[in-house]
């Protein structure tokens, strides 16, 4: 069971950083922008969330997720894909 969820943990994790890459190819995001960072900050978030969500019942957390993530983007998001 470890490895089959290591092995999905890592395939999330690719994707999140080759849709960072392609919003960093079509210009939606800044040269600046580093994968590996912002794919490791946006699963943090969507894991605390679901956290709140599960384990506090926090109808909150999905919006304050978006937010966070949104802050999260935002200093990288090109002036014309701005957030």
């Amino acid at each position: 069971m470890h490895d089959a969820v290591v092995k999905a943990l890592a395939r999330w994790h690719h994707t999140l950083q080759e849709q960072v890459r392609l919003a960093i190819t079509s210009a939606e995001l800044t040269p600046e922008a580093d994968p590996e960072t912002i794919a490791f900050q946006l699963n943090a978030l969507a894991m605390a969330a679901n956290q709140a969500i599960q384990l506090f019942d926090d109808r909150r957390a999905p919006q304050m997720a978006r937010r966070a993530m949104l802050a999260t983007l935002g200093p990288v998001c090109s002036e014309a894909h701005g957030v």
